[in-house]
């Protein structure tokens, strides 16, 4: 029998893609083509994009745990974010991306990959919670540590950092180095392995959530959710270019 499909996974997971594209198109508006959006002038924007951006990846944490292969998964999400990487910095070196989300999540995948088998069971309640804890707390920490450095930071140019620079940026230590898009393993890593623990238990049982779970409230929203990661590989050149003929319709 085939087991029932979490719908409020999706459903959440498109939710929050949403917003990322709502982002993303006001960023456009306002960085690129200086077409309004006078909002992203204000630090609400950025904390509230740092809150949805991490409950998608506490949607990803826990959906790590219905997969079949992290590390099949991870290695080619990660190679697609290399792959923004080479095509921003020929095409739009202006918004090079290094580590993006992209990057993070394949990341997290392949981290969570080679530990799994060192976390607790998957129905050992008791240690589930114990992780769930300590990972919030490392996450609150570490958070508030990269904040301060982020602030402080040194301005810097991408291409003439040497190889150790990128990685220190990689792990959440900012260099100097320059990314549009930065989503560094520390603290965002902690935030992923918090749903990885709250996800545990579905490992060996998908149907022990409350049946509400299992509906699909909002099919189109749902099947964002369930096809986030070429939606967000479209979504901003489609941005880009319908933005790009307004301007030369408008300068015409």
């Amino acid at each position: 029998m085939k087991s029932k499909r979490i719908n409020v996974i999706d459903t959440g997971r498109g939710l929050m893609m949403l917003l990322v594209m709502w982002f993303h198109l006001s960023y456009d508006l306002y960085y690129i083509y200086g077409m309004g959006a006078l909002y992203m002038q204000e630090h609400w924007v950025y904390v509230f994009r740092d809150c949805f951006v991490g409950v998608l990846i506490l949607i990803s944490g826990i959906s790590c745990n219905l997969t079949r292969s992290n590390l099949k998964r991870g290695l080619k999400t990660f190679l697609i974010g290399m792959a923004i990487t080479v095509g921003t910095g020929i095409f739009m070196p202006t918004e090079f991306i290094v580590f993006g989300i992209l990057h993070f999540f394949g990341a997290s995948m392949m981290i969570y990959a080679l530990v799994e088998k060192a976390l607790p069971e998957n129905r050992n309640k008791t240690l589930s919670v114990i992780g769930i804890i300590l990972s919030i707390l490392l996450f609150a920490i570490t958070y508030y540590y990269v904040f301060i450095v982020r602030v402080s930071a040194p301005e810097g140019s991408t291409l003439t950092k040497v190889p150790l620079d990128y990685l220190f940026y990689v792990l959440g230590i900012r260099t100097g180095v320059q990314s549009a898009d930065y989503y560094p393993i520390i603290p965002w890593i902690f935030l992923f392995f918090t749903g990885a623990f709250m996800g545990r238990g579905l490992k060996e049982d998908k149907e022990i959530l409350p049946e509400f779970m299992y509906k699909d409230y909002c099919p189109p929203v749902s099947f964002i959710g369930r096809h986030t990661l070429i939606i967000y590989l479209v979504h901003q050149p489609v941005f880009m270019g319908i933005l790009w003929l307004i301007t030369k319709v408008k300068g015409a």
